[in-house]
């Protein structure tokens, strides 16, 4: 096991202790051609979050604003996605996967807003 995996399990164990399941909806950016209507969100899978508060050292260049929300995820997680939280619903703004060899995904910081 090389030190990177080491730091991905130990993410991942403190992601289980600390961290909840959370309800991740991919969008679909497929169209109609005819109609040109976009079609509805795509599919949803299950994924380990947990809330923190905004680093804004994470994504210094993003506009934060009132109501925006920092999580941490175990798997990996794109802009354009849908973070839903029992009755809540959030769209991932920013993402900053953290891959230290390019190849070992740790997790992922995402930025959310609602």
């Amino acid at each position: 096991m090389t030190f990177y995996s080491e730091m991905a399990a130990v993410a991942d164990e403190m992601l289980l202790e600390f961290g909840y399941d959370a309800t991740i909806r991919a969008a679909d950016t497929a169209s109609d051609p005819v109609t040109g209507a976009g079609a509805a969100d795509g599919a949803t899978r299950t994924v380990r979050a947990l809330q923190t508060g905004i680093d804004y050292k994470v994504f210094p260049e993003s506009l934060v604003q009132t109501g925006d929300r920092m999580f941490l995820f175990g798997a990996v997680v794109h802009v354009g996605e849908k973070l839903i939280d029992g009755t809540e619903e959030w769209a991932v703004k920013r993402v900053q996967h953290i891959q230290p060899d390019n190849s070992t995904h740790i997790m992922t910081k995402a930025l959310v807003r609602g």
